[in-house]
């Protein structure tokens, strides 16, 4: 049976590059960006990580993540005018976003995202992260596109353009469509892998000229006092702290002075979602994990996130990903 991609990246021989941080990392690829180049990552406080990085076409890099960390990564330097796209297979990775705003990927979830404007700081919220990205420069894929596909090629500058609409980021939750997609790109073919990646990158492309996300929430918080923040930080850190427990609302919002109103407007703003919405995701993106471990029982996975009852955990599950905890658990992903 052939081996995932990812699982590849935990066995492969293949000489790597040491890098400590994400300078050095982008210091080397613009010398090294036609070649296929494997990176190994030591971070200060803590962790190690693996990237393969493979030139897709002229302004199109195709990049596998494999990263065991918990501590906040580096900030990446600005790239004015790149493009990247994200894909979660495992793990959880966070960010906060210029203005205050948080954001985050789950198994499965998918970005866009402007590096012209990169996070203020991220990090592997569960200690580990598996995923790929694709980094575009719009004008060069465009002529490579052209080159490739014909007259038919999208313009990718109006295209990113429109999708991102000014936000900086744009996040879709769980989407079949996108999954199945990146699920094949995980599955690549030894032979034939380069010409593969070709297929995939412009099939990814075309997907996105169909896509209709929903219109952005306004999430501005450009006048939020930072003394609220922190204090709604604080009540979403002790909020997902242990998610077997449910703590009531009212009671966080006594413990951290502010109007329960408030803080239900705010944490949506800060995190997209209301408090106990964005609790029940985080309890299925650590169920989602320790389903993939296959380490623990399906009814054992439900007690560590809180439910003793597996009929109403099932039906959590599913919500989010679109096939029951038994399924997910057989390697089985949404249709």
């Amino acid at each position: 049976m052939q081996q995932n991609i990812l699982e590849e990246m935990t066995q492969s021989s293949a000489t790597a590059t040491l890098c400590t941080g994400w300078a050095e990392y982008h210091q080397d690829r613009q010398r090294t960006h036609e070649e296929v180049c494997h990176y190994d990552m030591q971070f200060v406080e803590d962790g190690t990580g693996r990237m393969d990085a493979y030139p897709v076409l002229p302004g199109i890099e195709l990049i596998f993540i494999r990263f065991t960390t918990v501590g906040n990564l580096p900030k990446t330097d600005r790239q004015p005018g790149a493009i990247e796209i994200n894909h979660c297979h495992s793990g959880r990775f966070e960010c906060e976003l210029p203005g205050g705003r948080a954001a985050f990927l789950g198994p499965h979830d998918f970005s866009i995202s402007d590096m012209g404007a990169p996070p203020v700081f991220c990090r592997f919220a569960m200690g580990g992260y598996c995923g790929s990205s694709l980094v575009v420069e719009p004008c060069r894929a465009t002529m490579s596109l052209q080159q490739f596909l014909g007259s038919q090629a999208p313009d990718c500058a109006a295209l990113f353009s429109k999708l991102l609409a000014g936000q900086g980021m744009l996040l879709l939750r769980a989407n079949a469509a996108l999954q199945r997609f990146f699920q094949s790109l995980y599955e690549a073919p030894f032979n034939g892998r380069d010409a593969f990646f070709k297929l995939k990158a412009a099939e990814l492309i075309l997907l996105l000229t169909n896509l209709s996300p929903q219109k952005p929430q306004n999430t501005s918080i450009a006048y939020f006092n930072r003394d609220l923040l922190q204090r709604v930080q604080a009540v979403e850190r002790e909020l997902t702290q242990d998610l077997r427990k449910h703590i009531a609302l009212r009671q966080l919002a006594a413990r951290y002075q502010i109007g329960e109103t408030t803080l239900k407007r705010r944490f949506v703003q800060i995190y997209g979602q209301p408090p106990y919405q964005y609790l029940r995701r985080r309890q299925m993106e650590y169920a989602a994990n320790l389903l993939q471990t296959g380490e623990l029982s399906v009814t054992q996975v439900a007690a560590e996130v809180g439910y003793l009852n597996n009929s109403k955990f099932s039906a959590a599950f599913y919500a989010q990903y679109q096939v029951s905890p038994i399924q997910y658990k057989k390697g089985i992903r949404m249709e």
